[in-house]
């Protein structure tokens, strides 16, 4: 699938799924290894998560906001305060809000529904409650024209550049590492990980709890993370037991 230049994370509230980062994937031959979006029309979707519960919004578009970096980061913001707000007033949930742009309808629809299947998917005990939801940002409009996936199609989560990820846990003393693996640096990716890990430690060391993975661009940038890590958090730790797991996107 082909996103579209531009790609946001951002935090709002007290927590992160991800580092605060703008995920921009570089194309060859682009100046800065970053391209504006050109089109008249730029299409969207949003998602917010917070512990074991997600919302989506629905599929939209909104007019190109202009040629400069800044304005569309400021966009993206504007569209991720706006789907918090409104998730805070209807349905008192917070969490972690994002917006991302895609080149076109059917890449944001598919987006939408890659991420659905996904939750389908997960083993019960892991499954967060998911709400796929009607939102979409005022003065944007719906994405209703364009067709639904046919049954059965494989939906894909957008591109976002590969970075360095490594996942942990603790419980009892014990501390757990996972290997060090390389997976792209965007939400969907983080939550599968946590949880594909969090099931793996469960069936082999009847782990009760919730893991934690973070990334570094570079793979010394994440070993050197791992390793402070495990002197930090693990520092009270009667054990830790590096398990060599990995995640595969």
């Amino acid at each position: 699938m082909k996103l579209a230049s531009l790609t946001a994370t951002l935090s709002i509230g007290a927590f992160s799924l991800l580092p605060v980062i703008a995920a921009m994937p570089a194309l060859a031959g682009e100046a800065g290894n970053i391209k504006i979006p050109t089109a008249p029309i730029l299409y969207h979707a949003c998602m917010s998560g917070a512990g074991h519960t997600e919302y989506d919004s629905a599929a939209y578009s909104t007019k190109n906001p202009g040629p400069d970096l800044a304005i569309h980061s400021r966009h993206l913001t504007a569209m991720a305060s706006a789907f918090d707000a409104w998730l805070t007033q209807r349905h008192g949930f917070h969490g972690l809000a994002q917006c991302f742009t895609f080149a076109t309808q059917a890449e944001a629809r598919n987006w939408l529904q890659g991420r659905k299947q996904h939750v389908e998917q997960l083993n019960p005990v892991f499954k967060p409650r998911y709400f796929a939801t009607d939102w979409t940002y005022e003065g944007g409009t719906a994405a209703v024209a364009a067709p639904q996936p046919p049954q059965g199609a494989q939906s894909v989560a957008p591109g976002a550049p590969k970075v360095f990820w490594f996942c942990t846990a603790i419980q009892n003393g014990v501390g757990y590492d996972s290997g060090i693996f390389e997976a792209p640096n965007d939400s969907f990716n983080a939550r599968r990980a946590q949880l594909t890990f969090a099931a793996y430690l469960s069936q082999k060391y009847k782990f009760v709890g919730g893991a934690t993975c973070r990334s570094n661009p570079t793979l010394a940038g994440a070993q050197s993370m791992q390793h402070a890590h495990a002197y930090g958090a693990y520092s009270q730790s009667s054990n830790r037991i590096a398990t060599g797991w990995v995640y595969k996107p």
